[in-house]
């Protein structure tokens, strides 16, 4: 995911979307490189389980909330963000705006 914005920019919030159509849960991991290519903080994992969705915000991977396992910690500019899973999973990149409207940034089917 080549841009994901840090926590602290509160008017244009990245979300990132899994979504996993499987009969059995997905492992997710997530590593995170700021604009100065530095990984930052620990790769954090998740679960998403059989047939559901998670949303993960900019916030949660940097502090560590909602149910994940590690953080990324605050980064310099914005992230990018790379995405594996033990299952094919979909994976979108979403921007909400201080209005409560969502854009897709994604731009090819994640896996």
């Amino acid at each position: 995911m080549p841009m994901f914005n840090p926590a602290h920019n509160t008017r244009q919030v990245s979300l990132l979307r899994l979504i996993n159509p499987h009969s059995r849960d997905a492992r997710v991991r997530i590593r995170a490189t700021d604009d100065w290519g530095t990984r930052r903080g620990d790769t954090v994992e998740l679960r998403v389980p059989a047939h559901s969705a998670r949303t993960v915000s900019a916030q949660a991977l940097e502090l560590g909330l909602d149910g994940l396992t590690g953080r990324t910690g605050r980064g310099y500019g914005k992230w990018r963000l790379t995405v594996s899973s033990s299952r094919s999973i979909q994976v979108m990149n979403l921007l909400e705006s201080p209005t409560g409207h969502l854009t897709n940034l994604s731009t090819r089917p994640g896996r």
